[in-house]
């Protein structure tokens, strides 16, 4: 049982490791989901840099409208 935690717990610490993270939220983007990807190119990374979405949230007030937060993964395996 030991090892069967022991091998889980390596998998797990894979699938979650990344080495960049970015956040932004902009105008919503219909069909915006996990798993999709998008690409990026601010001056701070080197280069266009192609994250993986890790999370969509949904907003809405009434100044800024329908808004979307996402968060950016570059994963490492």
């Amino acid at each position: 049982m030991d090892d069967i935690r022991r091998l889980a717990r390596g998998k797990y610490r894979r699938i979650v490791s990344h080495a960049t993270e970015a956040c932004v939220t902009f105008p919503a983007v219909t069909g915006l989901a996990p798993r999709h990807f998008m690409s990026l190119d601010d001056g701070l990374l080197d280069g266009v840099t192609t994250l993986s979405i890790d999370a969509v949230t949904h907003v809405f007030d009434l100044v800024h409208g329908y808004r979307q937060k996402v968060t950016l993964r570059d994963r490492v395996f």
